[in-house]
């Protein structure tokens, strides 16, 4: 696969940027301490959905990271899914904001549309499952991590 624009980055930046759609996942799914079936099915639908129908610039991100997806979420959701809420929302958290090392190696464009779209898709997964009578599908606690603040675009 081609990742024009991101092939001056090492293994390490690699791996980081690899793990943000599940690590987003779990962190949307999870900041109402409770990951359900439809929200871990939205993290993969709407991973898949991007290398196709997404932002045309990271199509090609998409595509390479829905290759591994199921084994990433599953190795992520393995080391979060016994860590109380706080502390993994804290965890993740941390691990998302490696990427603000990252981003300012590539393409400000890129970076720009990477980080669109992995909001996208948090919101994909706060709104996935529903709420009250159709009300309400997105809890306060989905609120506060949905915008993936700690990522810093510059």
């Amino acid at each position: 696969m081609k990742l024009t624009y991101l092939r001056e980055l090492d293994d390490a930046d690699l791996e980081v940027l690899k793990k943000i759609p599940a690590l987003v996942t779990i962190l949307t799914g999870t900041a109402d301490d409770d990951l359900n079936e439809k929200e871990t099915h939205m993290g993969k639908v709407s991973t898949e959905f991007r290398k196709n129908h997404g932002e045309e610039l990271v199509q090609d991100y998409f595509e390479w990271v829905s290759e591994d997806y199921d084994n990433i979420f599953d190795k992520a959701w393995e080391q979060y899914k016994n860590v109380r809420s706080y502390a993994r929302t804290q965890q993740i958290s941390d691990e998302l904001a490696k990427v603000n090392d990252i981003l300012p190696k590539i393409d400000k464009k890129y970076a720009h549309s990477l980080v669109v779209s992995w909001r996208g898709l948090s919101r994909a997964v706060a709104h996935a499952s529903g709420g009250i009578l159709g009300r309400i599908a997105v809890s306060n606690e989905e609120k506060d991590v949905m915008g993936l603040n700690m990522i810093d675009l510059q």
